[in-house]
C-alpha cells in the first residue's frame, strides 16, 4: 500500500436516509435504509469528528412509507473503515466488492466470467486465482486492470446443487502495480445452471427442483432490525429445519451476512427492494437507485401495463402487458426478449408483439359547422386510413362546439356508430369522445355565469380528494382518478355540456 492510503467508511444499513459529515463538511448521503453504501473520507487529521444524521421521518420520495413491517430508524448494521491504495478495486459501485462473477455451465465444465472494476487502473494488472473448497487452485488468469475482464475454465466442475450439495469455489483477485500488490479481494461463488419450464417449474442443473420456501423479515424482539451474525445464523438454522430450499427476502435488501448464509446452505433467493403498498409519484428516482444497488444485469418488472425503460445501465424494463385491455392501453403490446452476454455483461432487448388486437386513438378535427352525413363520412374516412389488422378505435372529435344537437345525437346513436363500425371490419369503432377547443364569446353577465359554472367543474384537487376517499372502497376507481389523461377526458366532457348550455343561453349566437 502507498504512503497515503485512501479511506472509505462503509455503512451496511442506515434507515432510511443518511447524511455523512466529516469535520463539519458533508461528504455524502444515501436514501434507502436497507442497502450498503460507502463514502470516501477526506484527509484524516490527528483528531476528527464523524457525524451521521439518520432520518426515518415520513416523506414522499424514499421507499418504504407504508408496509406490514416496522421502519426502525438509525444505524443498525455494521460500520467499517476501509483503507486502500489510490489504485484499488472499486468501492463506489453501489456498495459492491468491485468483482462480478457469472459462471456458465456447459456439460461437465464451467466458464467463470469475471469482471473486476478498478479505480485508477493505470500501470496495473489483476491476477485471478480460483480455488476449490479444499483451497486447491483450479484456474488462474492475469489481465490488464483497464479491461479487468476474463474467463477461467473449470473442468469437471463441482456444481452448486441447492440444499443437497451447496458447493462453493473461491475467487481471489489481486491488484498488482509494478509487481507490488496494492489490493486483494476474495469472493465465493457456486457453479450452477438454472431455467424455468412452464410444466416442470424451476430447473436446477438440468433437473426439476420444486421450490419450497419461506418469507423472512429481519426483526427480533428487543433488538428490532439490529441483528448480529448470531441471529442471522439462528434464522437460517430454523429455515433449514423446516425443510425449505428457497427464501423470499421480504420486503427489502437484507444483510450481506444472510446472503452469504444462503450460498452456504443452498438456498435459492428471491431478493426485493422496498417498493411496497403505495406508489409515490416522487419516489421513482429512489426506486431506480435501490434497484441498481442489487447489482443485477437486467430487471424485468411487472404489474405496470405501459411499456417503458427506466434505466439503460443496468436495463430496468417494464415490458407492459401482452394485450391492451381497453382504450386506455393504446399501441403495440407484447413482451421483451432479453439476452445477456455473460462475457461482456451487455444486455440486448428485442420487442416481440403478441397482441391480436391493437387499440388506437384518433382525433377528428372540426373547424366549422358540419351536418350529420358529412360528420359520418369524415369519421369513416379517417378510421379506414388507419386500419392495421384487427384494430379497435377510440375516436375523439375535437371542436365539438360546432356540432348541433342533431350531430351530438349521432354520437349517442348506437345503431349509427354500429353501422360505421361494421364498415371497418376486421377493425371496430368502440369509443367516441367529444372535446372543445374553445367556448363562445360572452358578455359580462354571461362571463359571471361561466365563472360560477367553472367553479363547479371538478378540479384536480377535488378529484384527488375523491381518490383518497375511495381508496379503500374501489382501488380501480382511485387509479382512474389519479390518471391525468382520464381527468382531462372528464373535463372535456364537462366542457362539451357546458358549451351546449351556454349556446342555448345566448340563443346560439356569439
Amino acid at each position: 500500500m502507498g504512503e497515503k492510503p485512501v479511506h472509505y467508511i462503509q455503512f451496511d444499513g442506515v434507515n432510511s436516509s443518511a447524511e455523512v459529515w466529516w469535520n463539519g463538511e458533508k461528504i455524502g448521503s444515501h436514501d434507502g435504509g436497507y442497502s450498503a453504501f460507502r463514502v470516501r473520507i477526506p484527509e484524516i487529521s490527528d483528531e476528527n469528528i464523524l457525524t451521521v444524521y439518520a432520518d426515518n421521518s415520513p416523506n414522499d420520495t424514499v421507499y418504504p412509507q407504508v408496509a406490514d413491517f416496522t421502519f426502525y430508524g438509525g444505524i443498525y448494521r455494521d460500520v467499517t473503515v476501509i483503507g486502500v491504495d489510490e489504485s484499488h478495486f472499486d468501492l463506489e459501485f453501489y456498495g459492491s466488492s468491485g468483482i462480478m462473477i457469472t459462471p456458465k455451465v456447459t456439460g461437465l465444465s464451467a466458464a467463470v466470467n469475471i469482471t473486476a472494476r478498478v479505480t485508477n487502473p493505470q500501470d496495473c494488472s489483476v491476477r485471478f486465482v480460483v480455488t476449490d473448497a479444499d483451497k486447491k487452485p483450479v484456474g488462474e488468469k492475469s489481465v490488464d486492470a483497464s479491461d479487468g475482464k476474463t474467463v477461467i475454465e473449470i473442468e469437471n466442475a463441482h456444481l452448486w446443487n441447492g440444499t443437497q450439495d451447496p458447493y462453493l469455489y473461491s475467487l481471489t483477485a489481486e491488484l498488482l502495480k509494478d509487481g507490488e500488490k496494492t489490493d486483494e479481494i476474495s469472493v465465493r461463488f457456486g457453479c450452477r445452471s438454472f431455467s424455468i419450464d412452464p410444466q416442470k417449474g424451476f430447473i436446477l442443473n438440468g433437473k426439476p427442483c420444486p421450490l419450497r420456501g419461506v418469507s423472512r423479515h429481519q426483526d427480533r424482539p428487543g433488538i428490532g432490525n439490529a441483528l448480529t451474525e448470531k441471529e442471522h445464523r439462528e434464522d437460517m438454522d430454523l429455515i433449514c429445519e423446516l425443510g425449505a430450499n428457497t427464501i423470499r427476502l421480504a420486503h427489502y435488501q437484507h444483510s450481506r451476512v444472510f446472503y452469504d448464509l444462503c450460498d452456504e446452505r443452498g438456498m435459492a433467493v428471491w431478493a426485493e427492494i422496498p417498493y411496497i403498498s403505495r406508489h409515490m409519484p416522487g419516489g421513482r428516482e429512489n426506486t431506480v437507485s435501490q434497484m441498481k444497488e442489487l447489482n443485477y444485469d437486467y430487471f424485468a418488472l411487472g404489474h405496470i401495463h405501459a411499456r417503458q425503460i427506466l434505466s439503460e445501465k443496468p436495463l430496468i424494463v417494464y415490458p407492459g402487458n401482452i394485450q391492451g385491455r381497453d382504450v386506455g392501453e393504446l399501441g403495440e403490446k407484447g413482451c421483451y426478449l432479453a439476452e445477456v452476454d455473460e462475457t461482456s455483461g451487455q444486455t440486448s432487448l428485442t420487442f416481440v408483439q403478441t397482441a391480436p388486437i391493437t387499440w388506437k386513438q384518433l382525433t377528428l378535427e372540426l373547424d366549422q359547422a358540419i351536418d350529420k352525413s358529412s360528420l359520418h363520412a369524415k369519421a369513416l374516412e379517417l378510421l379506414q386510413e388507419n386500419i392495421q389488422g384487427k384494430t379497435y378505435f377510440s375516436l375523439k372529435i375535437s371542436g365539438s362546439e360546432y356540432l348541433t344537437s342533431e350531430e351530438i345525437d349521432l354520437w349517442q346513436d348506437q345503431e349509427a356508430w354500429a353501422g360505421l363500425s361494421a364498415a371497418l371490419a376486421p377493425a371496430q369503432l368502440v369509443d367516441v369522445r367529444l372535446s372543445v377547443r374553445g367556448l363562445v364569446s360572452l358578455n359580462n353577465s354571461d362571463r359571471e355565469a361561466l365563472a360560477a359554472a367553472e367553479a363547479e367543474v371538478l378540479t384536480d384537487e377535488k378529484i384527488q380528494q375523491l381518490a383518497a376517499s375511495w381508496a379503500k372502497k374501489d382501488p380501480y376507481a382511485r387509479q382512474l382518478l389519479e390518471d391525468g389523461e382520464f381527468r382531462g377526458q372528464v373535463r372535456d366532457l364537462v366542457a362539451v355540456k357546458l358549451a351546449r348550455r351556454l349556446q342555448a343561453m345566448t340563443g346560439g349566437e356569439e
